[in-house]
């Protein structure tokens, strides 16, 4: 078994013992409503061994992702630690090497001075060094016109672009749930491996010839970098604020719009599939029990808009029990047989028909689709104000550059969740998914 067979099957028994513990924790409350004390601690002995041995499958599991992501030391300009400023072609004089952490020391004050003056800041000839080797650095952005300074924007520092990347976590980004690849060139392809489908071992006699095993699937994907861009207006009491208070103002309006960008690319790759229609809970264990792999639906994700989610919030059982139960391992979800149920707002994923059908995807995402993220931002300020200058504002233009793409249409499925009031209330399912 190689190493990505070992993840894949480490990551089964999670999701099964997952399901066991929901199962432990659900029977000892049946118990416990019913004055079963000594069964319901029992019970809940077995959900507390259960969880204690998925803590440490996935520390395992982290160890070995780890692992499999170590690749040959090759020159990239992310790893790094010298950077080389731009040859003088004036001089002949070649670049000079520096120490990349030193750099950015030095590139972010100027970077910071370079949106207060919107562009128009006097630069020492070491000042525009310091400008041309973040552009060398970063020199997809400067070809977007040919030209760095503000025709060209500013590449945003990397402290303040790993602050919008911890912002951006915080905003529930669907790209959580996807296959994200960082790439190094605007063009590109990678070569992956799909879950195949697995046969058995043949029989064969003493001398006989052993036939060739299953192959593993390789398929390859290829991306296009595209750039996403949009205006934000910057009061100029912003621009006169601390140096932090400006890196936060920045950080979180460039966070909110590149999740609300992405999450449009995932959906919409996501929403290639042919459409299923679900009318409640029953097809959705279909799907689970059936229509995909097992494999695949022990890390199923069911993600629906807003609407969607309130009809599953609000369905019970036989009992008078809700469905949709408390994840123990983030208690910011929930589950809906054993799988973790992701909220999309309504005006970012709207309903097919209005109260009545809602879109809902169900499979392993990360499977599906594959987020290509070039890790560049860049920002540029219109030094003439223009339209801006009546409401004492500057227009500061934002770029970053990613490309999205379906990937194994065959880990999810892609339906319409009948939601109208006729559908909701209780619910036949009485036991949870396998």
């Amino acid at each position: 078994m190689n190493l990505a067979e070992k993840i894949a099957a480490l990551k089964a028994e999670i999701e099964e013992k997952r399901t066991n513990f929901n199962s432990f924790v659900q029977e000892a409350r049946v118990k416990a409503e019913a004055d079963d004390l000594k069964s319901a601690k029992e019970l809940k002995s077995k959900a507390e061994t259960v969880k204690t041995e998925m803590s440490e499958d996935e520390q395992r599991l982290k160890e070995l992702e780890e692992l499999a992501e170590l690749n040959p030391i090759t020159v990239q300009k992310d790893e790094r630690k010298k950077i080389i400023s731009p040859v003088d072609f004036s001089t002949g004089t070649k670049g000079e090497e520096r120490d990349k952490s030193e750099f950015e020391k030095q590139y972010k004050p100027l970077f910071l001075r370079m949106i207060r003056s919107k562009g128009n800041l006097a630069l020492t000839s070491e000042e525009r060094d310091l400008l041309q080797t973040a552009h060398v650095e970063n020199r997809d952005f400067a070809g977007i016109s040919g030209l760095t300074g503000p025709d060209g924007g500013y590449t945003i520092p990397q402290d303040i672009s790993t602050k919008i990347n911890q912002l951006v976590q915080t905003l529930n980004p669907l790209q959580q749930y996807v296959n994200v690849q960082n790439v190094n060139t605007r063009t590109g392809s990678r070569v992956l491996e799909k879950r195949a489908t697995m046969t058995p071992f043949e029989q064969v006699a003493e001398t006989g010839t052993i036939q060739t095993t299953d192959k593993p699937q390789l398929v390859t994907v290829t991306y296009s970098i595209k750039d996403f861009a949009g205006m934000l207006p910057l009061s100029n009491t912003a621009l006169a604020d601390s140096d932090e208070n400006l890196i936060q103002y920045i950080a979180n309006w460039f966070a909110q719009k590149s999740v609300v960008t992405r999450n449009s690319l995932i959906l919409a790759e996501l929403q290639k599939n042919a459409i299923q229609q679900l009318g409640g809970t029953d097809e959705i264990k279909k799907v689970l029990n059936v229509t995909l792999d097992p494999a695949i639906s022990q890390s199923a994700v069911i993600l629906t808009n807003q609407n969607g989610f309130n009809f599953l919030d609000t369905l019970k059982d036989s009992e008078g029990r809700y469905l949709l139960q408390p994840n123990p391992s983030n208690p910011t979800t929930k589950l809906l047989f054993g799988r973790p149920v992701a909220t999309v707002a309504n005006n970012t994923l709207p309903d097919v028909e209005a109260g009545a059908v809602a879109p809902i995807f169900i499979g392993d995402f990360k499977e599906g689709v594959i987020l290509w993220d070039r890790q560049q931002q860049s920002i540029a300020l219109n030094p003439y104000n223009d339209s801006s200058w009546n409401t004492n504002t500057t227009s500061m233009r934002a770029i970053e550059r990613e490309d999205c793409t379906q990937w194994d249409a065959e880990t999810y499925v892609y339906g319409q969740l009948e939601i109208s009031p006729g559908t909701a209330g209780t619910s036949s399912t009485t036991s949870s998914s396998k």
